[in-house]
This record gives C-alpha cells, sequence and structure tokens, in this order.
C-alpha cells in the first residue's frame, strides 16, 4: 500500500526501535515480495525494522515522536 521508496515513517513510540538486527542472510538477497514477507517474519522484530527499511529506501526519512519523562517535560528534536 505505500510506494516503494521515499516514504516518511512517523514513529510514534517511547523506544527508537533502532536497533541494527544480526542477520542470517543479506539484506541485498531478498527477491520477489513472497521473499521480502519471509525475510522480515524470520530476521526482523519490533526493535529492529527500522534500519533495514531505511536501508531498502523504503523510508527515507523517520520522525520519532516521543514524550519526555524528565519532571521538566517537554519535547526535543532528534538529529
Amino acid at each position: 500500500l505505500l510506494p516503494a521508496e521515499g516514504n516518511t515513517l512517523l514513529h510514534v513510540d517511547e523506544h527508537s526501535d533502532m536497533s541494527l538486527p544480526r542477520l542470517h542472510r543479506s539484506i541485498r538477497s531478498i527477491g520477489d515480495d513472497a521473499d521480502l514477507v519471509r525475510f522480515t517474519y524470520n530476521e526482523l522484530d519490533i526493535g529492529n525494522f527500522i534500519w533495514p527499511s531505511i536501508y531498502q529506501g523504503i523510508f527515507n526519512r523517520v520522525v520519532w515522536l516521543k514524550r519526555f519523562h524528565r519532571p521538566a517535560g517537554g519535547w526535543q528534536r532528534m538529529e
């Protein structure tokens, strides 16, 4: 349902989910759509899916919306 590339990910979460995955096969080995589904379910999880999607060009921008938990409160920009 998304264009194949150039999308913005609005990531609303308390955690960045920007861990690097420990892959058992190269991301460059992904073939057709069915293989992409297998790769996603076998190699990635909710905590490490963002970097591979950026690498593949699906997202070219990530906006992380996170709430501060400090007493002062507020928002900050993540560079």
